[in-house]
């Protein structure tokens, strides 16, 4: 049985953003422009192999780690931050850190996001050297439609694995419970990833001003479907309650 809907957590999700908007407009803004030194101005341009001489390529996969990892901590720190606001158990930058960014933690996301990458890999493959050796392009064709249909599915299936993994659960126990819970909201979550666009896009449209205000309110919509269809808050208040106080 359903107890959330797409409609409802973007509600939910606005209506905690109006709570505080300039802390949370704030914290993203402050997360974003990071991101944006630390990539832009901290590390080189990776493809100047003039600057890396012979050790360019070596260079360049080793920047792009890092980059990744700084995502994933971001990722890790939002998500961990939208979870605690929309439960009602924020209590400062600090805490989310320290709740939040752990080895373990960190560890659990990059293994399950390079997991979301291999897979549709490993579908697509095969097809395409099957299309080198026999020299026909609609094959390859077909395994790109392939994989990335997979993608989306698994990412459809999957959604609450990233959420479930801040809430102390193994890569592989996070995987069974996702797959479960999302048995009976596949429709749902089409419909919220259809939302999240169309936030984006009018975001976009008001330029820097309305982007700032839809980020939060996806990452908030997404923790209260999460919260909703699959956990409680600590304090076992149910996610509806813990919103209207």
């Amino acid at each position: 049985m359903k107890k959330i809907t797409a409609a409802q957590a973007f509600s939910r999700a606005w209506e905690t953003f109006k709570k505080n908007p300039l802390t949370h407009i704030a914290i993203f803004l402050l997360t974003f422009l990071l991101i944006y030194f630390f990539v832009n101005i901290i590390l080189p341009e990776p493809v100047n192999r003039d600057k890396y001489g012979r050790h360019g390529l070596q260079s360049y996969f080793l920047i792009f780690l890092l980059v990744y990892f700084v995502q994933l901590l971001v990722a890790v720190f939002l998500n961990g931050y939208a979870l605690d606001v929309v439960r009602n158990q924020y209590n400062g930058v600090g805490e989310v850190f320290s709740k939040y960014i752990q080895g373990t933690t960190v560890f659990y996301y990059f293994l399950f996001s390079l997991l979301l990458i291999l897979i549709p890999l490993i579908i697509t493959i095969p097809f395409v050297l099957v299309a080198l050796a026999i020299k026909t392009g609609p094959i390859v064709i077909f395994g790109l439609f392939l994989g990335l249909f997979v993608g989306f599915y698994l990412s459809i299936r999957l959604m609450f694995v990233f959420f479930l993994v801040l809430d102390r659960h193994s890569v592989a126990n996070a995987i069974k419970v996702s797959w479960k819970k999302t048995e009976a909201y596949v429709g749902e979550i089409i419909l919220m990833i259809l939302f999240a666009v169309l936030a984006l896009f009018f975001g976009l449209l008001a330029l820097i001003v309305g982007a700032l205000i839809a980020i939060p309110v996806i990452y908030f919509a997404q923790a209260v479907f999460y919260n909703e269809a699959v956990s409680e808050p600590a304090d076992q208040t149910p996610a509806t309650e813990a919103l209207e106080q």
